[in-house]
């Protein structure tokens, strides 16, 4: 939020299947508007200080909204080739992004190029990462030492996947397996990629105050 302009929030309600926009007001969240959205929206974010994407499980698209004078307005919907349950601002040059939806179930994420000022020119691109990757999260560095990029837990195939920051679309690189079920990963402190669990440095914790559920790296790294 910036000095002397609307501080707002976005959020989608999954079960009323709605994009809702909220302003903090005297440290409050108003709401401010509500829009409908498909069946079982699952994630919205911020491209820009006006401008929202919605993931939207039926129909299988991302949904794109204007914010103007506390209103949403629908711009535009682009399919993803499957029902989107993420979506992440992987890059952005001017009026054109480029996004990241990942499924609900499935192997292949869809990484779609859209450009505010003329959408019908988006393109969209399907690469395989696992089974189910939930939740990619941006890292500002991949061990060993390797720069930033994105990562994610693959709730089936059970584990941490990545891409470089440097060539997002190329075949991921597993950073570790896992026993367990995971279905979050979160950036850690101390290498800024998984928490790492004290006294063995080749294990890591998948959430900070989760059950314990651990994996190795490999042996190589």
């Amino acid at each position: 939020c910036l000095e002397g302009q609307n501080c707002y929030l976005i959020a989608v309600e999954h079960e009323l299947s709605q994009l809702v926009l909220m302003e903090f007001d005297n440290g409050k969240a108003v709401v401010r508007d509500k829009q409908p959205l498909g069946y079982h929206p699952d994630s919205a974010i911020w491209l820009a200080p006006n401008l929202v994407v919605a993931a939207v499980e039926t129909g299988g698209t991302l949904d794109f909204f204007t914010v103007d004078n506390h209103q949403l307005r629908k711009i535009d919907a682009q399919g993803v080739g499957f029902s989107p349950r993420d979506v992440v601002l992987a890059a952005n040059a001017g009026s054109s992004y480029t996004l990241l939806a990942t499924p609900y179930s499935g192997k292949h994420v869809s990484w779609l190029t859209w450009d505010q000022k003329n959408p019908g020119q988006s393109t969209l691109n399907r690469t395989f990462w696992c089974e189910a990757p939930w939740h990619p999260v941006h890292v500002k560095q991949l061990p060993p030492n390797r720069g930033p990029g994105i990562a994610v837990a693959c709730l089936d195939d059970k584990k941490v996947i990545a891409v470089p920051a440097t060539n997002l679309q190329t075949t991921p690189e597993v950073l570790g397996t896992d026993a367990g079920c995971m279905w979050r990963w979160k950036p850690g402190v101390r290498m800024r990629a998984l928490t790492c669990i004290p006294g063995n440095s080749n294990l890591f914790r998948a959430i900070p105050g989760a059950p314990a559920r651990c994996w190795r790296w490999p042996m190589t790294w």
